[in-house]
């Protein structure tokens, strides 16, 4: 019953937070064009802030590494068993081009940076932030390369500069949390006292920046719903495509993956197990919507998915905590 309460606590801070933004925007407090800037500020700014901070700030062990190549591996056969199921299910609902690549790309990839890090540091502690680190480094590597893909297939784009893509802020944050992780670089700066001094210095800088995430993500999704293009929240409900996708994103697809690594038993740890499980749960990454409209694809529609999914995983979120919270 305690967890519980938590749980409705923080779910209802974050409904109060998307609010605020939804009433600053629509009164006209922030101007057009504010969730644009807040994007890049949660996507170059906090969010990276929040990775350095966390994994630069831990020591790891063998079992914690472990653990993340673990997540690593299995973030990338689900992931593309989410477009699979995407494939079918277009196939099936009839879409067209740029609105199955988009139906595809979101389900395949979840809001697992700026939503689900700062969300496990609150529910999980530090190390579920360290360990789900590796399911976003496998989430960079396959949104740039195979979500890109997808989402630009009517134009073409060049191999180098898909991969040049692939090179962004929260991918290195990653790697320079990995690179203290595999080196062991945080027990030597320890043991160095001008080295200490440097690090404390930059810790005390990013480590509340990075705090910011959560906060931040949640007026973005406020104020993204106030410019919802499709107008109201119960327009976007009426569309079956968003329902479907819903469907499918935020419960059919988790349960799907709850039940093979259930199956797999004493393989998969159960630490392993919910961290997969919350990442394959999130929500819409807000991203796609950003690329679809570079490359042309379904913009309007995934927009809409973003929010819908996003609103809605306040309330499907807390249910795979608590079932996990119990196996």
């Amino acid at each position: 019953m305690q967890e519980m309460s938590i749980i409705v606590n923080q779910i209802a801070a974050l409904i109060i937070l998307a609010v605020i933004g939804y009433i600053a925007r629509k009164s006209g407090f922030l101007s057009d064009g504010a969730d644009t800037v807040l994007s890049k500020v949660l996507i170059r700014i906090t969010a990276p802030a929040l990775i350095i901070s966390t994994m630069t700030s831990y020591n790891f062990d063998a079992a914690t590494l472990s653990d993340g190549l673990l997540v690593g591996l299995l973030a990338i056969i689900f992931m593309f068993f989410a477009l699979f199921t995407g494939m079918l299910f277009s196939r099936v609902m009839k879409l067209d081009g740029s609105t199955a690549n988009v139906f595809k790309a979101h389900l395949m990839f979840g809001n697992v940076g700026y939503l689900a890090l700062p969300l496990f540091k609150a529910v999980l502690g530090e190390r579920a932030v360290v360990v789900a680190a590796f399911f976003v480094l496998a989430f960079e590597l396959l949104c740039w390369t195979t979500g890109v893909f997808m989402l630009n297939k009517h134009k073409g784009l060049p191999f180098v500069d898909t991969i040049k893509k692939f090179i962004s802020p929260n991918t290195i944050s990653c790697l320079i949390g990995l690179i203290f992780a595999f080196t062991g670089l945080h027990r030597t700066i320890e043991g160095n006292a001008a080295a200490t001094v440097i690090y404390n210095f930059f810790y005390s800088a990013l480590n509340p920046l990075g705090n910011c995430t959560l906060p931040l993500v949640m007026l973005f999704i406020g104020i993204s719903a106030a410019n919802n293009p499709s107008g109201s929240f119960a327009a976007i409900v009426k569309k079956p495509v968003t329902l479907v996708l819903s469907l499918l994103k935020l419960l059919v697809i988790p349960f799907a993956v709850l039940a093979i690594l259930l199956l797999l038993g004493d393989l998969i740890n159960p630490f392993v197990r919910t961290i997969v499980i919350l990442d394959m749960a999130m929500p819409c990454a807000a991203i796609i919507a950003a690329l679809s409209a570079d490359y042309g694809s379904d913009f309007k529609q995934a927009t809409d998915n973003v929010i819908y999914t996003t609103v809605l995983s306040l309330f499907t979120l807390p249910i795979f905590i608590l079932l996990l919270n119990y196996l």
